[in-house]
């Protein structure tokens, strides 16, 4: 980026500086009341001499005049002739040349930008003719040529006659310095010229070429598109500024085509640019600004076609006005870019301020109130740099990028590979896991249906014959068989949804004592049948930020199993406690009931196995109470441990991490 910066800032100074006018320009002599003094003139140290300052002219239309007013050369006479532009006069410029012979010979004078055709007369003779000089539209013919005339042994003073006419432009006169000098140095300024004005063209034309090529094979890239069109265009544009490449090789009487042609082409510049930059910004572009840009270049594109050129000069300064304003809004564009921090906004930046800078430059320049030159050309081969850039620069990370994928496309798809052989063998595992869990649940399931199914055959077989009381007794029966096999599959639901990731954990700041004694209560008949005490040694206060329904399940299934395996009168202990470290919270659920076998202990957290067995007062379970809570504790990272012994109760303990806790307070 640094070293594109130093590239371009250079370049933007000297577009910024080549706008005004230097040292030299005004040290060099002026014409006073139609006279221009050079007697002083050495034609080797300053080989060309502008011919500015104050001229004479005689107005012949529309109002004719016998005398000779005064008028500023370079510059327009509609403040001398009329607004319009349009008339006929004569300028008069007398010149003292050098007393030294040898500094008036091998000179020249060229001709520039004078509307809309002259005659020209060396001290009173005739010796070039552009266009047809009239007192009318219908009577002139208008040239846009600049012609050489070589001078050579020429007296002290040279007079110049220069008789103009315009009703084809709405500025008319001498629009632009006549220079006098040395043939070699007015050659070779030509010479330059035209070389730097076919170097634009190329590279234009190339460029704009090559990005329309681009978009050929890659149509989803509109942006390549339009700045091909747009570069396209700008290269056209240069044969007909500075040089007037086109109005100097086509003959006089195309002058009226070649002049649309020539505003036609400035005129498009804003829709084909307009479209460039939606292209590359179209979040921060409006589409209604952009239709309103179009819109604008297509219309004056229309009255150009279709009126004279004198119409639609006169609305050149208003849409030229109207492009600087379309100039500020994509400043605010890209202003905008660079503070989003879109990569290639600042290059982009920095080549938009040099062509904006030598646009405006040149709308000056037609406008009349400034004589720089027409450098866009110089602003969009700037431009152009900026552009190219980013496009290389966008290729060489997409080429680096292919490098990389193609480089580790080998060791993706050998990690690929491994994951699918650890995904199949986990597959087979959990379908194996599957088929032994089924065959259990099965089985647990054929066996209360079969006896209610039993029970029901019995109750109907035998219904005139059994007492009431015993079909009270076989319903109660098939009843108790029915519920357990629906919490079974309650229970089965609830494991398959937390296994397959159905469930999604919804953490939420709670109390913790409050939610025990809200799961207790549900648990008062079977405690109080058996006796049995459910003491809740959770402190008041303590709130936690976790999944308040899944740590309820937890609770749920370790206080049903504590009241299922206690005696008769037992008690059941829920207590709390915290690691020295503060990095875990622990919860244990204590009874004193008959304990667990150490074989049982082995199992009685895997779901394939069934170790389900019967409670102190017959009670039977599903088996799958333990399992879930395993489940459950490792959607939320904790573990579980359990501490038992036959005859001497059991202590379930499960640990939580305090991340699952981070509001843990204690009031």
């Amino acid at each position: 980026m640094k070293y594109i910066i130093s590239i371009l800032l250079p370049i933007l100074l000297f577009l910024t500086s080549s706008c005004i006018p230097n040292d030299s320009q005004t040290k060099t002599p002026q014409a006073d009341m139609g006279v221009m003094d050079l007697r002083e003139w050495n034609p080797e140290d300053s080989p060309l001499v502008p011919l500015r300052g104050t001229w004479k002219i005689k107005i012949l239309h529309p109002i004719a005049l016998d005398d000779r007013l005064l008028i500023e050369v370079p510059g327009t006479w509609n403040a001398t002739m009329n607004k319009l532009g349009s008339g006929m006069a004569i300028y008069y410029l007398s010149i003292k040349l050098p007393n030294n012979p040898d500094y008036r010979k091998n000179l020249a004078l060229e001709m520039n930008d004078i509307s809309s055709a002259f005659e020209l007369k060396l001290n009173g003779e005739l010796v070039l003719s552009k266009g047809v000089v009239g007192s009318s539209r219908e009577e002139m013919k208008p040239s846009y040529k600049r012609p050489i005339i070589f001078l050579n042994n020429l007296e002290e003073e040279l007079n110049l006659e220069i008789k103009v006419s315009n009703y084809y432009h709405p500025k008319g006169g001498i629009r632009s310095s006549i220079i006098l000098g040395k043939t070699s140095g007015i050659i070779d300024k030509n010479s330059k010229r035209l070389a730097i004005m076919w170097l634009l063209v190329g590279a234009t034309f190339i460029m704009g070429i090559y990005h329309i090529i681009i978009f050929s094979m890659r149509r989803i890239d509109q942006s390549s598109l339009w700045f091909g069109l747009f570069s396209v265009q700008v290269g056209l544009r240069a044969f007909f500024d500075n040089n007037v490449f086109f109005y100097r090789v086509f003959p006089d009487e195309y002058w009226v085509l070649i002049h649309k042609i020539d505003v036609i082409s400035f005129a498009m510049t804003l829709p084909l640019f307009s479209l460039f930059i939606h292209s590359v910004f179209s979040k921060e572009f409006h589409k209604t600004i952009l239709k309103i840009f179009i819109s604008v270049g297509i219309i004056y594109t229309f009255i150009i076609a279709f009126s004279i050129s004198n119409f639609y000069m006169n609305i050149l300064n208003y849409f030229e006005v109207f492009i600087i304003v379309a100039i500020l809004y994509f400043l605010f564009i890209i202003f905008k870019t660079v503070g989003n921090k879109r990569e290639g906004s600042i290059l982009f930046l920095f080549g938009s301020l040099i062509l904006f800078s030598t646009v405006i430059n040149d709308i000056l320049n037609q406008m009349r109130l400034i004589q720089t030159g027409y450098i866009v050309n110089f602003g969009f081969i700037a431009f152009l740099l900026s552009q190219t850039t980013l496009l290389s620069r966008r290729y060489t990370l997409a080429f680096v990028h292919l490098e990389e994928l193609k480089t580790s496309l080998e060791d993706k798809v050998q990690s690929r590979t491994k994951e699918l052989n650890n995904a199949k063998q986990n597959a087979e595992s959990a379908n194996h896991l599957k088929d032994k869990f089924l065959s259990l649940v099965s089985h647990d399931l054929r066996s209360p249906i079969a006896s209610v199914i039993g029970l029901l055959n019995l109750i109907i077989e035998d219904y005139n014959e059994i007492t009431d009381n015993e079909k009270k007794t076989y319903l109660q029966k098939a009843l108790d068989n029915l519920n357990h096999s629906l919490g079974m599959i309650s229970q089965l639901l609830k494991m398959n949804r937390l296994r397959t990731g159905s469930i999604v954990l919804e953490n939420e700041e709670f109390d913790v004592y409050i939610e025990i004694e809200n799961i207790t209560n549900k648990f008062w008949m079977q405690a109080n049948q058996k006796k049995i005490k459910i003491i809740n040694l959770i402190p008041i206060g303590l709130y936690i930020n976790t999944d308040k329904s899944l740590l309820g399940e937890i609770f749920f299934n370790l206080i049903s199993n504590a009241i299922k395996f206690s005696n008769i009168g037992g008690e059941i202990y829920i207590s709390y406690n915290k690691d020295e470290e503060g990095k875990f919270i622990e919860f244990t659920v204590q009874d004193s009931g008959i304990g667990i076998e150490p074989t049982v202990m082995e199992n009685m957290f895997k779901s394939d196995v069934k170790t389900t067995q019967k409670g102190t007062m017959g009670e039977v379970g599903t088996g799958l109470g333990l399992p879930f809570v395993k489940d459950i504790l490792d959607q939320l990272n904790g573990v579980i441990h359990v501490k038992s012994e036959p005859y001497s109760g059991s202590s379930f303990t499960f640990r939580l991490p305090v991340a699952q806790s981070s509001t843990l307070k204690l009031n």
